[in-house]
């Protein structure tokens, strides 16, 4: 186990961090039937290390890819809602939020307004991008 550990250690993860990423690795090398190290060199950790930038952001990286790689389901729905949302976003001015892990059935929508013309604005661009809020909606439910 030391091996993989200590390729994870260089990024120098905070405790939690690290403790979510060896779950993850353990998980794929069991499911996949390959070693930890197979897994992080599938995830591309070394190029991760040399990249420059600060380490927790390549970690933070390393994390996102091992995540996607441990639930690729659940990763392309999420990237399928956020795109949703962020159409919403940039049509309506209004911000959806899904529950984590798309459990339920309900969407949270909020507006910022600075006046009763700006609400009626928001309210008239959420009308017309309500087949967004259904799209997000149904993405939910599947």
């Amino acid at each position: 186990m030391t091996g993989y550990a200590d390729i994870l250690d260089r990024f120098n993860p905070k405790k939690n961090a690290r403790t979510h990423a060896v779950e993850l690795v353990t998980d794929i090398s069991r499911r996949d039937g390959i070693s930890p190290e197979a897994v992080l060199e599938k995830v591309g950790a070394s190029e991760l290390l040399a990249r420059p930038g600060h380490s927790l952001e390549n970690f933070d990286e390393l994390v996102k890819r091992l995540e996607a790689l441990r639930y690729p389901l659940w990763t392309a729905k999420k990237e399928r809602l956020n795109a949703l949302c962020a159409r919403l976003a940039a049509k309506s001015g209004v911000t959806a939020t899904y529950p984590s892990f798309a459990e339920g059935d309900t969407v949270t929508l909020t507006l910022k307004v600075k006046s009763a013309a700006d609400l009626t604005d928001r309210l008239a661009a959420l009308d017309r991008e309500k087949d967004t809020v259904e799209k997000i909606l149904k993405e939910l439910g599947e």
